[in-house]
């Protein structure tokens, strides 16, 4: 009875989970679709491989066939034209294929993964740039097949992996290493006023960069690293992804918003991946513990 009880339970947490991923994930696609930028087909702002990569990193490399499921089928769902049709499959396979290669990079030693040694956080890098790299190697087969221009399909590819690198690096962490279980007890004050500081200097900064002085010539965005810095150091690395998905998620924004040049938004993702490798090094203390151990 009490197999049966734990058998039912942990199919429970595999359906949700499993349900969480595809709803996220179409989402994300759904998302990064709308938001076209100067006519260009590919997704500048995509986080749903980020969502993949995390999946796999933190409920075990087993999740895999779910990562080439969800892309496959968010190319029929979301804007594939008749003509695009016959690249989903590989784009598919490409993306799938590349975001298990990093996943495997990332827990090849232990699913236990620590990220206090620089050398593992070399390695979270080395496995994000793979991922994006895979993602971006398709499309340029892809460009090189339709476009006579090698230099305008190098520029596609170039971009597409800028544009997954940042979201990877900024947005997966916290869908890694943060526990969204509410199994804390609550008590007052929920936040110190240290962290309600840190919050609205955060936000005012974010607001100046992405808003105010947006498309200004003069760009404020290296005044990011103060607020980031403060965060890391009080709250370590778990404080420090909960900042970068929120500066990701102002500058997607901002973007909608806006409406950046293709360049603009490139630089602007350029920058975001400095920050992150800022954070990532400034306080080397990213435990992760795999909840379905």
């Amino acid at each position: 009875m009490q197999a049966s009880v734990a058998s039912s339970r942990g199919l429970e947490n595999v359906a949700r989970v499993a349900l969480a991923y595809f709803v996220l994930y179409s989402i994300g696609d759904a998302l990064a679709v709308w938001h076209a930028v100067d006519g260009v087909d590919f997704k500048l702002w995509n986080a749903a491989p980020a969502m993949s990569l995390a999946l796999l990193v933190r409920f075990g490399v087993r999740w895999w066939p779910a990562v080439f499921a969800a892309p496959l089928a968010a190319g029929f769902l979301h804007g594939a034209t008749t003509e695009g049709w016959v690249w989903i499959a590989p784009r598919a396979i490409a993306e799938g294929s590349s975001v298990l290669i990093a996943a495997i990079l990332i827990s090849a030693k232990d699913r236990s993964i620590d990220f206090a040694p620089l050398r593992t956080v070399v390695t979270f890098f080395v496995a994000a740039a793979v991922a994006a790299g895979g993602i971006a190697l398709v499309r340029l087969c892809e460009v090189l097949i339709t476009a006579p221009s090698e230099t305008a399909a190098l520029a596609v590819a170039g971009r597409i992996f800028v544009a997954n690198l940042t979201a990877i690096l900024c947005f997966s962490p916290i869908l890694m290493f943060y526990d969204f279980a509410p199994t804390r007890v609550l008590r007052w004050p929920l936040i110190s006023y240290e962290t309600v500081m840190q919050i609205a200097a955060l936000g005012a900064i974010v607001w100046e960069v992405f808003g105010r002085f947006a498309n200004a010539e003069v760009h404020f965005f290296y005044v990011l690293f103060l607020p980031l810095a403060w965060i890391t150091t009080r709250h370590g690395q778990r404080g420090a992804a909960i900042a970068l998905a929120f500066v990701f998620l102002s500058a997607v924004v901002s973007d909608w918003l806006l409406i950046h040049t293709l360049r603009a938004g490139t630089e602007l993702q350029l920058r975001l991946i400095v920050l992150a490798v800022s954070a990532s090094t400034s306080d080397r203390k990213w435990p992760l513990r795999s909840p379905m151990n």
